[in-house]
């Protein structure tokens, strides 16, 4: 199988290639729902 560049081929479709190692925006259970937040634990 020949190696594909993830960055290239969403960059292709019009979409941001990004990986789990940086810091971002978390999705953490909330009862039935979810709450979202910045890195620090502040709500979005």
């Amino acid at each position: 199988m020949p190696h594909v560049d993830a960055c290239a081929v969403a960059r292709q479709a019009g979409l941001r290639y990004v990986n789990d190692g940086t810091p971002g925006i978390v999705r953490k259970p909330f009862g039935k729902r979810f709450r979202y937040t910045w890195p620090d634990g502040k709500p979005l």
